[in-house]
């Protein structure tokens, strides 16, 4: 993950249980700071909301913890410590979105979340179904991902709750979607679906 705190130079952020997080400077590769180890794997890349770089471990199948840290909070040694912390209803293989102020925990049982980072405080939860090896994005404001069976779930990225008919791809999948140009590309095991986007110039090249 790539992101440009408060008007700072961009930072590079990786992430592995052994390391936690770590900031680079993209340019020269030099360690801008880090957290201590994480205890368990990580899958997930990191997230960045309301000014927080956010990050999940966990192992069988579920999420045991999620820590966030400021970027431009970091003590003499280089370690920046931990600001925010939650051990319960966590994404293992789904990454997280931060979006706005909010941060999206999409569980990999098909559990949905809206949490507000400044306060810890669970804004909805929905139980949507399926089962999740992919993880969602956002585009336009609505989070768009895919279950294991390839049925395709849209939800709104906001405080109030709002899912949209998807669709079915018709073949498992357990890919992330990706947007590029103005259409969204969807693969499952055997296909690749692509989508432009209503009134966009992608639609109207086809």
């Amino acid at each position: 993950l790539i992101i440009e705190a408060a008007g700072s130079r961009a930072q590079l952020l990786c992430l592995s249980g052994a390391n936690g997080i770590t900031s680079l400077d993209p340019w020269s590769g030099d360690v801008n700071w880090r957290t201590e180890p994480l205890p368990k794997r990580t899958v997930a890349s990191p997230a960045y909301a309301a000014g927080m770089v956010f990050a999940t471990c966990g192992q069988g199948g579920k999420g045991d913890l999620l820590i966030g840290v400021d970027p431009l909070q970091v003590g003499d040694d280089g370690v920046a410590p931990i600001k925010f912390q939650r051990e319960r209803t966590l994404p293992y293989v789904p990454c997280i979105v931060g979006y706005g102020d909010h941060l999206y925990l999409w569980n990999d049982n098909g559990v949905l979340m809206c949490v507000d980072p400044k306060t810890d405080t669970t804004v909805w939860q929905e139980r949507i179904g399926g089962n999740f090896s992919g993880s969602p994005i956002c585009v336009g404001g609505k989070l768009y991902c895919i279950d294991e069976e390839g049925k395709v779930i849209v939800v709104d990225a906001s405080p109030t709750f709002r899912q949209y008919p998807g669709g079915e791809l018709g073949d498992p999948s357990h890919s992330t979607p990706s947007v590029a140009n103005g259409r969204l590309y969807l693969r499952s095991f055997h296909r690749l679906t692509c989508l432009a986007a209503p009134g966009s110039s992608a639609e109207t090249s086809r």
